[in-house]
């Protein structure tokens, strides 16, 4: 599984410049035309209407070409982000909102380990995130194992089933 973060620098010049109330035009040439994962994760805090207006319009800007997951990261605990999202146009109950949410961490060093050899920061952090991972996986048709649980699949498995396992691999 590969994970991109797209900065909003690249997200913004993937589009034309839009004039006054004009929906966002998508650019043949940008990046995300161009890029084609098979599913995007936007973060947003659904309690703002202002990152709401920000993430409505680009998904009305047909520039996502695959299935989308709609992430909840609060800053703050707030109850009524379903009221402010639903009135903005979302559907939280809808298949594109994650089931659930990642709050943000409220230190201001960041929880994600500094490089893919180093250990989380946060113990917490670290079990949303591969929460996240699950719900990705299991989204696009795939299961995670646990090693003790491989172990015994293999052990149970014949040579013709592992064989149609190291071809699929």
């Amino acid at each position: 599984m590969v994970i991109v973060d797209v900065c909003n620098s690249i997200a913004q010049d993937s589009f034309f410049e839009a004039e006054g109330k004009e929906p966002l035009k998508p650019d043949p040439k940008g990046f995300l035309a161009r890029f084609l994962p098979d599913v995007y994760v936007v973060p947003g805090e659904f309690a703002s209407s202002f990152d709401n207006w920000g993430t409505q319009k680009l998904i009305e800007s047909d520039v996502l070409k695959a299935p989308v997951q709609l992430l909840h990261r609060p800053s703050l605990m707030c109850i009524d982000f379903a009221k402010t999202a639903s009135d903005d146009g979302f559907d939280v109950t809808s298949e594109m909102f994650c089931p659930f949410f990642i709050p943000q961490s409220v230190s201001t060093s960041s929880p994600l380990p500094r490089d893919f050899m180093s250990e989380w920061q946060s113990l917490d952090q670290k079990h949303h995130h591969y929460r996240l991972c699950e719900h990705l996986v299991t989204l696009m048709g795939g299961e995670i194992f646990e090693s003790y649980d491989m172990e015994q699949e293999v052990k149970k498995a014949g040579l013709e089933e592992l064989l149609d396992w190291a071809g699929a691999a």
